[in-house]
């Protein structure tokens, strides 16, 4: 098969499954911690990105971390995931998932500076998971956002760390040259 249609195919399975992985995870965190106050889960869709449940007992607390949680649960899995990351490994898609993976999960976390900004000078979004946890939590705005920013700092050191940037640039230069090559 040809580099760039290899690359290509690799590229958009791997972006794709970074994505359905992401919501995944995102409506699963939302799902243990409502599953850890007694509720019912009534609905959980990949598709819809949504999950609804019925019942159980929560706190301030506990509806604070359900807020939280489709946030946090991602994030703990992209930083093992990072962890674990070979930069020895060539794959194109191995790379590229654990890139895609990673950007689309820090990218997230993004959600929980802008909104607290927002709140501040402006109604946020209502329904929002982050507007959800400040009205819940209670939390300052400006901690919220401190939170959020010193945890995209912690994941970029680690990716930094294991390799994955240094990886996905060594990968783009491979396809680059390569594609030159072809064209001369």
């Amino acid at each position: 098969m040809d580099d760039r249609i290899k690359f290509i195919l690799s590229s958009l399975c791997a972006i794709m499954f970074a994505i359905f992985l992401y919501i995944l995870l995102h409506e699963f965190g939302h799902t243990l911690v409502a599953i850890a106050c007694g509720a019912e889960i009534t609905d959980f869709s990949i598709m819809k990105a949504k999950m609804s449940y019925f019942g159980g007992n929560f706190n301030q607390i506990m509806k604070s971390l359900l807020n939280v949680a489709g946030m946090l649960f991602p994030v703990l899995v992209c930083l093992m995931f990072t962890l674990f990351f070979n930069r020895n490994r060539k794959n194109i898609f191995y790379i590229y998932f654990f890139t895609m993976f990673f950007l689309n999960t820090t990218a997230s976390i993004l959600a929980w500076v802008i909104i607290p900004i927002i709140s501040m000078f402006s109604t946020p979004p209502a329904g929002d998971d982050v507007t959800k946890f400040l009205i819940n939590s209670q939390w300052n705005q400006l901690i919220v956002v401190l939170s959020a920013a010193l945890l995209i700092v912690m994941m970029v050191i680690t990716a930094l760390y294991k390799g994955l940037f240094k990886s996905f640039l060594d990968l783009l230069n491979k396809i680059s040259k390569q594609e030159k090559n072809h064209s001369i």
